[in-house]
């Protein structure tokens, strides 16, 4: 069976991961169970506390799907290449704030439109959703 590689998209992310897998057991992936959230993909932590204890669930919507030992599993990202920043509207949520129905769809049809192959994430600054290119190592 061939090996999965997880996609980290968060710049200089290695060093943590290649520490975590030496020092804190591996680093464990978590999945999303949140059908509401089905887009959010993996969180990564260290196996271990740093005082050798397990890591506890991050999130009551994330479920441990595996423990990596192996750095080579991991595709880690470049950099990120600005798209398009639109305004977007936040509502009070039972987890925090999150998008308005009508932002959410709007979302969605922003990064359609934009009709990238490759890899798209957005993050949010004030009022607006900045969508940005991965670029991969």
């Amino acid at each position: 069976m061939e090996e999965k590689i997880y996609k980290v998209a968060v710049v200089n992310a290695r060093k943590s991961l290649v520490d975590w897998i030496k020092n804190r057991g591996g680093v464990n992936v978590w999945v999303n169970t949140d059908p509401s959230d089905i887009g959010s993909g993996e969180m990564f932590t260290p196996a271990l506390t740093a005082e050798g204890n397990l890591l506890l669930q991050p999130h009551s919507s994330r479920e441990l799907a595996e423990t990596v030992h192996n750095i080579k599993s991991f595709q880690f990202i470049k950099s990120m290449v600005f798209l398009k920043s639109i305004k977007i509207t936040m509502k009070p949520g039972s987890n925090g704030p999150t998008l308005t129905d009508a932002s959410r769809r709007r979302l969605k049809k922003e990064v359609k439109n934009l009709n990238e192959v490759a890899d798209v994430y957005f993050h949010f600054e004030g009022n607006n959703a900045v969508i940005e290119r991965a670029i991969w190592k």
